[in-house]
Formats: structure tokens, sequence, C-alpha cells
């Protein structure tokens, strides 16, 4: 077997998501709304259920998973965690656009510029891959047919845009909180994903 099931879910929304806040390290919780929004969503989708179960370690894709999931056990890949946003932490745009080094990161389209204290996006997509090349393989070797994965809008759209199709901004992928894909990950020189269904 070289291919595979595997549902990613956006977590939650928090405060942050509200107002529009970068936020990538920091470890927001889940807020009421997105706590409520969850519980609606879930009353409303059948979302998946999977033997093998993961979340990125932060708060925010923990709690989701736990109201998804209740009693139910998971493992931590902490290398699907947000992107590091250093001193744009907790900022939104309009707090930034006057700072030079933030129009040097946004402006920079070959992703070698890093936040201040943070990563630039080549940093990002290495994390990320290497994260689901370890999970694959793990779950290739174990014969796993089908996993779950609760993390984040960033790096769910990341892995869509680096292993479905560069032509799209990884921004068009991300899904709304709460939401997320069944994709089917084929690996045999390199891993390749096709969405199956968005939801």
């Amino acid at each position: 077997m070289n291919n595979m099931i595997l549902y990613v879910i956006r977590h939650g929304k928090t405060k942050s998501n509200e107002q529009r806040l970068y936020c990538g390290k920091t470890n927001d919780v889940l807020s009421e709304a997105g706590i409520k929004e969850i519980k609606e969503k879930q009353k409303c989708y059948n979302y998946p259920v999977c033997a093998k179960n993961f979340t990125s370690g932060a708060i925010r894709a923990n709690q989701t998973f736990e109201l998804l999931y209740p009693q139910t056990f998971y493992e931590v890949r902490p290398l699907f965690w947000e992107y590091d946003f250093g001193e744009f932490e907790g900022k939104s745009y309009d707090m930034l656009k006057d700072d030079a080094r933030y129009i040097e990161w946004i402006m920079d389209e070959e992703g070698a510029v890093s936040c201040p204290q943070g990563e630039s996006k080549q940093d990002f997509y290495k994390r990320i891959s290497k994260g689901l090349e370890l999970l694959v393989d793990e779950l290739l070797e174990s014969h796993e047919s089908e996993a779950l994965l609760v993390c984040h809008g960033g790096v769910i759209g990341t892995l869509l845009h680096l292993f479905y199709d560069q032509r799209k901004h990884f921004y068009e992928y991300q899904p709304r909180c709460g939401g997320g894909y069944k994709l089917r990950l084929t690996k045999e020189t390199s891993i390749k994903i096709e969405i199956l269904e968005e939801f």
C-alpha cells in the first residue's frame, strides 16, 4: 500500500481569529463563539472517525479535537504547529503596515525573509514538509489506511500548496475554522495529495 486517506481539520475560532491578529506560536484558546460554532457544526456534519488521530499540540487544536471526539486518544505532532510570526504575533495588518520589517516580509516572494524572532516562509515549508513525510512514513509502515489531523489554517493551506497545486496561493486552500478536507495521499518517489472532499 502506498496511499492513504488523511482528514485535516482546522481548529475552532479564537479571539485572535475574530480580531484578525497574527497568531502562530501564541497558544490561544478557543473563544466562546468558537466553541459554539464547533458544537453547532458537529450537529450538522458527520465528522470522520479514525483509529489514528493527531493534533499539532496547540491548545486550540487540542480543544477542537476534544470537543469533536470526547474521550478519544490522540497524539501530538508539533511539526504541524502554525507559522511562527515572531514579533508580529498578536498584531494586525493595521498595526504593522508602517513597519519596514513587516513590509519586507509580506513583499518577499522567495520566502527567505523571516519575521523578527520568527520563521521565514522557507523555514515553515521545510518544517511542514518534514512533518508530512514523517507522518506518512509512520502510517504506511503501520498499514494504516486512514488518519485525522487537527491543526491550523496556514498549515493546511501550505500542505495543499506544496503537495497538491502550487498555482494557487496557500490562502485559497485555508478552510474555515472547524472545516477541513478529506485528502488522498500517495507516496512513490514523493508525496502527492488529491482533494476528495471539502467540508
